[in-house]
C-alpha cells in the first residue's frame, strides 16, 4: 500500500511490530496516522500517497482501499478531493443523492398510472342493461314513422339510438368515478325537469355541459367513424357563454336483437370506449397553431357545413391525468442544479435517452444546454423534440402531438437526411418498448403508434410518388392528406382510407391508401381502394362507375376480378389514424 520511500521508512522505524502484519492491520496503521494531529506533514504525506497510488489502481483495488481506509468515504463529496480516484459505485451513490430529486420524478414519469383507465371503457352488457329512463329516451328518439321505410330500418335505428343511449350512460359513469358532481340532463327530455338537454346531454358540478357523440365500428373492421357535429353549442351561464364540450364514444356495431340480450353474438363484441372530449376553442387553437402556408387543416367535408371529428381530436382533462399533472409540475419546477451533467449520467448508466426525451418534452421543459446532445441523436430529433416542448400549449394532448408530427413530416418530405425515419418518433414518444401511452398520453386506440406507422409507409413511396415535388398540403380531420405541386395544379391525394362501401357488407374502411403504393384514378385524382368489390375512389367519378360495372360483369360471368400485382402482394394492415 505505501509505495513511498520516506513513508516507507517512516513506517519501518517507527512501527517495527506491523512488519509481520496483514492487509488489515496496514490499512489499521493508516488510519491511525492519515489524520494525526500530533504529526501534521507525515499525515499529508500520507494521504498524498494513498491518493496516488489510487490513481494507479482499477475500479476493483479502488473498491478495497475504500472499504479499509476510512477518511476516503467519509470525505468523498461530489465533485470534490478523491472524486477523480472515487470508485465508480462511490460515485454513483453520490450523484444520485446530489440529484435525488430529479431521479425520483424520472423514476415516477416511467411509472405512471392511470387509475380512472378502468372506467373509460366497461362491459358492453351493463352499459345496454337500460331502465325505463333509458328506453323511453330511445323511443322517444324513434318515434318518428315517416324516418322508416320499412320494419329493417326502424330495427337499425332503434340499434343505432341504443347505441347513443349506452354512449351517454358510459360517459356518465366515468365522471363519477372521477368525482364529479354529474346530472343526466339527456333524461330531462322524457322528465320534463328543465330544457337543458336540448344544449348538452350531462352535467358536471352544476355548470359544465358535455354533449355526447357516438360512433360505430363494423363489427369485421378494425376502422372508426367520424363524430358528426351540426353545431357547437353555446351554454349560457349567469350571463357568460361558456363552450359546450363535445364528447366521443366508440361503440360496437351490433344488431338491436343482440343488444336487448334476446340473442347472444357468435363473435366478440369490443366494448364501448369513452376516447375524452375537444372544444371549439381547441379546434380554433389547432387550427391556429397549425395552418400556415404548407399546411391546412380542415375538419369539413366538400358541401357539408358540419364539422367531423376524428378521434386523434380527443382528450381526457386535468383529473384524468392527476399524476401526470404532479409529475411534469414537479419537474417543470426542478431548478437548473438539479439536473445532472451528462457525464455523470454516463456514470450512472441512466442515459435512456427516449425517457430522458419524453420527460423533458411531456413537461415541456428546454433540453438542458449542458448536454450537448448533439452527439446522441440525430438533428432533426432534436428539433422535432424543441417543436413540441415550444408549442404554445400548457400541456400537450393528443391532437396538439398528431399534429405536431404530420406538420414535421411534411417538412422532412423535402428534406434529404440520410437519418430521417418515422419510425424513429416513436424513440422519442415511447421510452420503453411495449408501451402504449405516448409521452404518458393515454391512447386506447393507438392512434399515435398507427400514424407513425402510416407515415413511413408513405415516407417508404415518397421517392416513387416524387413527394418532395408538393409545395403545399391539405389535411381533412378524417384522415385524408391532400398536395399540390403549384398553386395552379389540382389537389392529388397522398394519404386516405377507404370511403366506399361493399355491397352486402358495409363499410369497407380499407387503410392507408397511400400513393406511390396505390393507383390514382386518372378521372377524380383520388386513390383507389385496392379491396375486390370495392375500387371505391369518390362517389359520383365516372371512372369509378365504370370499374363497379366492369366488376359486376366479371362477377356474374364467375370470373374473379383481378387487382393490380403493385399493390396486392402486400399484406393488408390496419391503421388508427
Amino acid at each position: 500500500m505505501i509505495s513511498s520511500p520516506e513513508l516507507r521508512k517512516h513506517f519501518i522505524f517507527n512501527k517495527a511490530p506491523y512488519l509481520e502484519i496483514n492487509y488489515t492491520l496496514v490499512s489499521d496503521f493508516v488510519n491511525q496516522h492519515i489524520e494525526s494531529k500530533e504529526e501534521p506533514l507525515f499525515a499529508r504525506q500520507l494521504l498524498d500517497e494513498v491518493v496516488d497510488s489510487l490513481r494507479k489502481a482499477d475500479d476493483n483495488m479502488r473498491l478495497i482501499y475504500w472499504k479499509h481506509i476510512r477518511i476516503l468515504s467519509r470525505r468523498l463529496e461530489y465533485q470534490g478531493k478523491f472524486w477523480d480516484v472515487a470508485p465508480l459505485n462511490e460515485k454513483k451513490k453520490k450523484i444520485e443523492e446530489k440529484y435525488s430529486a430529479f431521479f425520483e420524478l424520472l423514476e415516477q414519469f416511467k411509472q405512471l398510472k392511470y387509475p380512472f383507465s378502468d372506467a373509460l371503457s366497461l362491459p358492453w352488457k351493463d352499459v345496454y342493461n337500460f331502465d325505463s329512463i333509458d328506453r323511453d329516451i330511445v323511443s322517444n328518439w324513434c318515434s318518428d314513422e315517416a324516418d322508416y321505410s320499412d320494419e329493417a330500418d326502424y330495427q337499425d335505428k332503434l340499434a343505432k339510438m341504443t347505441s347513443a343511449r349506452g354512449a351517454e350512460k358510459l360517459v356518465l359513469k366515468f365522471y363519477e368515478k372521477l368525482g364529479y358532481t354529474v346530472e343526466d340532463t339527456s333524461s330531462h327530455q322524457i322528465t320534463g325537469e328543465s330544457e337543458t338537454w336540448l344544449k348538452g346531454d350531462i352535467k358536471l358540478n352544476s355548470k359544465f355541459l358535455l354533449d355526447v357523440k357516438n360512433a360505430r365500428n363494423p363489427v369485421n373492421s378494425d376502422t372508426y367513424s367520424e363524430f358528426c357535429v351540426p353545431t357547437f353549442k353555446k351554454n349560457n351561464k349567469k350571463g357568460r357563454e361558456q363552450d359546450v364540450w363535445i364528447a366521443a364514444v366508440l361503440s360496437p356495431y351490433l344488431q338491436i336483437k343482440f343488444m336487448n340480450g334476446r340473442t347472444e353474438p357468435n363473435f366478440r363484441v369490443k366494448n364501448p370506449v369513452f376516447l375524452g372530449v375537444v372544444s371549439r376553442k381547441i379546434l380554433d387553437q389547432l387550427e391556429k397553431i397549425f395552418n400556415n402556408n404548407m399546411l391546412t387543416i380542415d375538419l369539413r367535408r366538400k358541401l357539408d357545413s358540419n364539422k367531423y371529428l376524428p378521434p386523434w381530436l380527443f382528450d381526457y382533462g386535468k383529473c384524468f391525468y392527476v399524476e401526470q399533472e404532479k409529475v411534469t409540475s414537479a419537474f417543470l419546477s426542478l431548478d437548473d442544479s438539479d439536473i445532472p451533467e451528462w457525464e455523470d449520467m454516463r456514470v450512472l448508466d441512466k442515459t435512456q435517452l427516449p425517457l430522458l426525451m419524453a420527460a423533458f418534452i411531456a413537461a415541456k421543459r428546454k433540453l438542458p444546454k449542458k448536454w450537448n446532445i448533439e452527439n446522441e441523436l440525430p438533428q432533426w430529433q432534436i428539433d422535432f423534440a424543441n417543436e413540441l416542448i415550444e408549442l404554445n400549449v400548457k400541456k400537450i394532448s393528443l391532437p396538439y402531438l398528431f399534429l405536431a408530427l404530420l406538420k414535421h413530416f411534411l417538412k422532412m418530405v423535402k428534406c434529404e437526411d440520410s437519418t430521417y425515419s418515422p419510425e424513429k418518433y416513436k424513440e422519442l414518444l415511447y421510452f420503453e418498448i411495449g408501451k402504449k401511452h405516448p409521452l404518458g398520453i393515454y391512447d386506447p386506440l393507438n392512434i399515435i403508434l398507427g400514424f407513425c406507422n402510416t407515415l413511413q409507409t408513405l415516407w417508404e413511396h415518397r421517392k416513387t410518388a416524387n413527394l418532395n415535388e408538393f409545395k403545399s398540403f391539405s389535411f381533412k380531420g378524417y384522415g385524408i392528406l391532400k398536395g399540390k405541386r403549384t398553386l395552379n395544379n389540382d389537389w392529388i391525394t397522398l394519404l386516405a382510407y377507404c370511403g366506399g362501401e361493399v355491397p352486402k357488407k358495409g363499410k369497407c374502411g380499407y387503410r392507408p391508401l397511400v400513393i406511390g403504393e396505390h393507383e390514382n384514378c386518372p378521372v377524380c385524382g383520388r386513390l383507389i381502394c385496392p379491396q375486390e368489390n370495392c375500387n371505391f375512389c369518390e362517389e359520383g367519378c365516372i371512372e369509378y362507375k365504370l370499374r363497379r360495372t366492369r366488376s359486376s360483369n366479371l362477377n356474374s360471368s364467375g370470373i374473379s376480378q383481378l387487382k393490380p400485382p403493385s399493390y396486392t402482394s402486400k399484406k393488408t394492415t390496419h391503421y388508427f389514424w
